[in-house]
This record gives structure tokens, C-alpha cells and sequence, in this order.
């Protein structure tokens, strides 16, 4: 699965299977299974710790699907690689007993000397008659010196044999996950393809962290596409081709079902699919798709919901829709919703530029980045400036995309937005805020000089009186590293200037106001920061409006004056997590000091 020298993760899986050989040569048998679904990696890992055991012998065998009901079809493999011998007298006979069988299992882990690797993969498909003399011999193992590994999809997932051999045994049981996005991103390195970290969590998120998919996609996909960070990704080629064999022996109800789910983002209400789709026999269409393993069905408070099993299934459905159909799908689901979830329909469903819908796509996006959703809104500003029939108004809405991630803190996806929008950063149209942008990636990526460079460059080109806002979060950038730097002076007058040309931004105006609160601090003058904190009158409306820097500030200020109730009363307000409209960049400043209240 892996290509030479990339092997990555697993050290806990590995260090488990390590421990227990190291048991077994101390004359302590063990036993210890594999979990983890198809393509996670099982195998793989097995054969890994098999090549670090080079003093041990070795049986390894493999149940297959095709061979389930072959009674001791499985423990005949064993016999065959415990003694070396094939032929008659290896041969095991359908009618024999669990115990003879069981028996002759022990007599052949008996007879290699030192340590014996005993694996079984695939073990949700052996017989349950091998299991079950596997079992029997391994039991009977006193001070011998073997290990038996058991790979499987779930421990419960060939029948009951194979949860009882492990439970009798007292096994240790190792569940693997998905690779992590560092480790998909050192996977991608052993293939060539260097990630960034937003490139990697892409991948990482469109596979599940299956190593198999991860590396398929890594082999297949032009490197570019791959080192994008937004965007969708296909799916490996014999998985959509697995998928597709599915859909095609399928009914059609079945296919139009699958298809109105994928327009509809993979998960759906069944009763909104069914209309999308136009079945009369929603439910006949849904048991055909859960029966061919592409879909599943949940009862949700809100209506019975069908969603497919991975990702991938949807990625592999979707590459299957002719344009036409699928842009068809779109507009008619576009007409069973409203608002936001209409307009995402109408975009997906426009194909050319639209200059009416990009600029309704704006709008939104613009709503979105106010009230803090910023995920939403990038993507809908990247929408606008796909349908965008201007160059110039589309790059614009690119750097309102980045803006909008820079401004939420998402240190990681502005990088790799950033990455993606290069040429339109490399552009000198407008010095002013690309110098801007690029000053404020600098500082999330804790480069506080070239900060300071860029931001004091991108003044310069700026006309505050022409674009006051531009202004302002220049400024507001500034007072930042000044005050960072305890140039308390500095900070105050550049936080002078973000209240000066926010206008009615209360954002904005509040990002100076807690700048200026700080340098009052630092410079000696705590109470004149008091003074000119946020009176608590005023909280319940700073919360309406989004004035998050003001609480914050006011807490801090509190903080540095020994007032820990009131500074704990104001940094919780602004760390709550259930609420997504308070800016990462708020909540982990407050969250650094909401520990020093305690």
C-alpha cells in the first residue's frame, strides 16, 4: 500500500504489537488483534512488525470471502505453514472434530523452536470450525513462546467464533484510525507530492485518513490539484469504479436516488431527496441503496435522514453525473428550499458567468464574514468570483475570501488559501491592500517583522480618506505588533487611528479600543484604562454587535488590576465555543489568560 520508506503513524499500534513479542520470548503466550475498517491499513501494518521480527518464525495466512463456508479451510493454511509440508498428510478433513483439529494445531506450533508469529488476516472471513480449533489449541498454550495477531474489520464481524476466541483469550485489542494530517502530509512527502498543512487536512478529510485512498489519490491526481486547499477532489479510480458497478445493477429509483443525495451535499432529509429526485417509492429506493452498502439511514427529530457511508461514494456518484443532469438536479432542488441553502443550489447549477448571482452570492458572503461565519462566507465569495464575468471585480472577491479568513484567525487555511491565490497576491494593482494581506499573513505566521515591513509599506499606499476601512485594519495590525513589542506609545496612536477610520464597524472600532486599553496598561496609567473600558452597562449590546475585542479588553484590563472575578466574568463571554461568531483570534487570547483568573 505504501511506497518504499513511507510507511508513517502506527508507532502505538506497533509499540503493542512490540510489547506483546516481547512478552511471548519471556515464555508468555499472547494474542492481540488488528482492528480497523477496509483500508485502513491492517495489512500493511502487520507486515511492518513482521519485518522489525527477523529472529522469529512466521505463519501467516488470510481468510477469504470466497472461502467462508469452506470448514477448516483456514486452519489446513496453518497446519500447512506451522510444518512446512503440504500433501496428504497436512490435509484436514470436513468431518473431523473441533478437538482432533485443535490438536493437531498444537502439535504443529510445537514444532520450531524459538519465538512463532502466528497472523491471521481478514479474520472476519475465516470458517467459524477453524476458529473454533484455533481456539482450542490456543488455550492449551502454557509457557509457549506465541504470538498470534488477528487483522479483522471488526471483531464482530464475521460472527460470533472470532469474539469469543479473542474474549477466552483475554487479547489486547488495537483499533486503528485514520492517518492524522501529519502524517498524510509525511505520506504525501514519500510520494513527492509536498502538502501544505491546509492541503493535507483537504485530503485528510476527503478519505477519512485511509491510507489506501490517501495513497491512491497521491498516485493518480496531478500534483497541482493536490496541493490545492479547496475544492472537491474525485475519488480513486477502482473505488468509483466499484461504486459505479453498484449503481448500474441497481434500479433506477435507486440511481435517481443516489444522485439527488449527492446534489444535495451527500446528507439529506428523505423526504427532500425523494421530491429531488421524483420517486414514488422512496422507500424501495432507499432499501435498494442501503442493500448495495452505498447509503445509510438514520431517524433524526427532524425527519428520516439518508446519507452515504463515505465521502468517497458521493465523490465517485457525483463524477458519474453528465453536466446536464446534474445541473438539472440542482435548479430543481433549488426550488424545494429557500435562502442561503436555494442560493448554494443556484450556484452549483450555473455553469458560466452570472452577474446578477455573483453579486447575490457577495452579498451573502459579506452577511456570513459579518456575523463570524467565516467558512461559509469564503466559500461563497469564491463562488462569486467564479461567476464573476470581470477579472478585476473576481480577483477582488478572491482577496475578500482570503480577508475573511485572515480576520477570523484561521492561521492554517489563510496559509493555504493564500498558496491557491498566489498570482492575485503577486499582482501590484492595488499595493495597498495586497500589502495588507500579506502583512497580516506575516503576523499569523509569527513573522513580526516582515509584518511590520508590509503593514508600514501598505500605509503608505493606502488613502485613509479614500478607504477608511483599508485604513483601519492596517492600523489595527500595527497597534498590535507595537503593542507586542511594548512600544505603548506607538500602539496607542496607531489604535487612535482604527477608531478614527472605522467608521460604524463596531468590530473594527472595538479590535483599536482593546489595543489602546492595553498600552494605557503598559504604560503605567491602569486607570485611565478603566476609564475608558466598556462600561458594563453597555456588555448586552457589545455582544449584539459583535463588539467581542471590547469585553476582552475590558477583562484584561481587569486582569492586570487584580479584579480576577470581574476579568473571569468578561474572557468567559468571550470563549464560548458553542458560539461560532466569536473570532478565533478573540477567543484564544482570551482563553491564554482566562487561566490566570483562577
Amino acid at each position: 500500500m505504501y511506497a518504499a520508506g513511507s510507511f508513517v503513524g502506527r508507532d502505538a499500534a506497533l509499540a503493542a504489537l512490540t510489547r506483546a513479542l516481547d512478552r511471548v520470548a519471556r515464555g508468555r503466550p499472547g494474542l492481540v488483534v488488528i482492528e480497523g475498517v477496509p483500508g485502513m491499513g491492517k495489512t500493511t501494518l502487520i507486515d511492518r512488525f513482521l519485518s522489525g521480527a527477523p529472529e522469529v518464525r512466521i505463519a501467516q495466512v488470510r481468510g477469504l470471502a470466497a472461502e467462508t463456508l469452506v470448514r477448516y479451510g483456514v486452519a489446513g493454511q496453518l497446519v500447512r505453514e506451522l510444518t512446512g509440508r503440504s500433501g496428504a498428510d497436512t490435509a484436514i478433513l470436513a468431518d473431523e472434530e473441533v478437538t482432533e483439529v485443535g490438536g493437531r494445531l498444537l502439535g504443529a506450533l510445537g514444532t520450531g523452536s524459538g519465538p512463532t508469529v502466528l497472523v491471521l488476516d481478514d479474520a472476519q472471513w475465516a470458517d467459524a470450525a477453524s476458529l473454533h480449533a484455533l481456539g482450542f489449541a490456543l488455550r492449551r498454550l502454557e509457557s509457549d513462546a506465541v504470538l498470534t495477531v488477528i487483522g479483522t474489520r471488526a471483531l464482530d464481524a464475521g460472527g460470533e467464533a472470532l469474539p469469543r476466541l479473542v474474549e477466552a483469550l483475554r487479547g489486547e485489542t488495537v483499533r486503528l484510525a485514520g492517518l492524522t494530517v501529519p502524517e498524510v502530509s509525511e505520506l504525501a512527502a514519500g510520494y513527492g507530492v509536498p502538502l501544505s498543512e491546509a492541503a493535507a487536512r483537504r485530503l485528510r478529510t476527503h478519505t477519512g485518513g485511509l491510507p489506501l485512498h490517501a495513497v491512491a489519490l497521491l498516485r493518480e491526481l496531478d500534483p497541482q490539484l493536490l496541493a490545492r486547499t479547496r475544492g472537491p477532489l474525485p475519488a480513486p479510480r477502482s473505488f468509483a469504479r466499484l461504486v459505479q458497478r453498484r449503481l448500474a445493477t441497481g434500479t433506477p429509483e435507486l440511481q435517481r436516488l443516489a444522485a439527488a443525495v449527492t446534489v444535495l451535499g451527500g446528507t439529506a432529509r428523505l423526504a427532500l431527496a425523494a421530491e429531488v429526485a421524483q420517486l414514488d417509492d422512496p422507500v424501495g429506493a432507499l432499501d435498494a441503496a442501503v442493500a448495495a452498502g452505498l447509503v445509510e439511514h438514520r431517524r433524526e427529530p427532524g425527519g428520516d435522514e439518508v446519507r452515504f457511508v463515505h465521502d468517497l461514494v458521493r465523490a465517485a456518484v457525483l463524477d458519474g453525473l453528465r453536466p446536464a443532469h446534474r445541473v438539472a438536479l440542482h435548479r430543481r432542488a433549488a426550488g424545494y428550499l429557500d435562502g442561503a441553502a436555494a442560493l448554494e443550489q443556484r450556484a452549483a447549477a450555473a455553469l458560466v458567468p452570472d452577474p446578477a448571482l455573483s453579486a447575490e452570492l457577495a452579498k451573502t458572503a459579506r452577511q456570513e464574514a459579518a456575523a463570524g461565519a467565516a467558512e461559509v462566507a469564503v466559500h461563497h465569495f469564491l463562488e462569486a468570483s467564479r461567476l464573476s464575468p470581470e477579472p478585476d471585480a473576481a480577483r477582488e472577491l478572491r482577496l475578500d475570501a482570503l480577508e475573511t479568513l485572515i480576520l477570523s484567525g484561521e492561521a492554517v487555511a489563510a496559509r493555504g488559501l493564500a498558496a491557491d491565490l498566489a498570482d492575485d497576491l503577486a499582482e501590484q494593482r492595488d499595493p495597498a491592500r495586497v500589502g495588507y494581506l500579506r502583512g497580516h499573513l506575516a503576523l499569523l505566521d509569527g513573522r513580526p517583522a516582515d509584518a511590520q515591513r508590509l503593514l508600514a509599506e501598505a500605509w503608505q499606499w493606502c488613502e485613509p480618506a479614500v478607504r477608511p476601512r483599508l485604513a483601519a485594519l492596517i492600523a489595527a495590525q500595527l497597534s498590535q505588533l507595537y503593542t507586542v513589542a511594548a512600544r505603548n506609545a506607538d500602539a496607542v496612536t496607531w489604535a487612535d487611528r482604527v477608531a478614527r477610520y472605522a467608521g460604524d464597524d463596531p468590530r473594527l472600532a472595538s479590535a483599536g479600543a482593546a489595543t489602546v486599553l492595553a498600552g494605557l496598561v503598559f504604560s503605567g496609567r491602569p486607570d485611565e484604562a478603566l476609564a475608558r473600558a466598556l462600561p458594563e452597562a453597555a456588555t448586552a449590546t457589545a455582544l449584539r454587535t459583535g463588539r467581542y475585542d471590547d469585553i476582552a479588553g475590558r477583562g484584561l484590563v481587569r486582569l492586570w488590576t487584580d479584579d480576577l472575578a470581574g476579568a473571569r466574568s468578561d474572557l468567559t463571554l468571550v470563549t464560548d465555543p458553542g458560539r461560532a461568531d466569536r473570532p478565533l483570534r478573540v477567543r484564544l487570547v482570551a482563553l491564554a489568560y482566562l487561566a490566570e483568573t483562577e
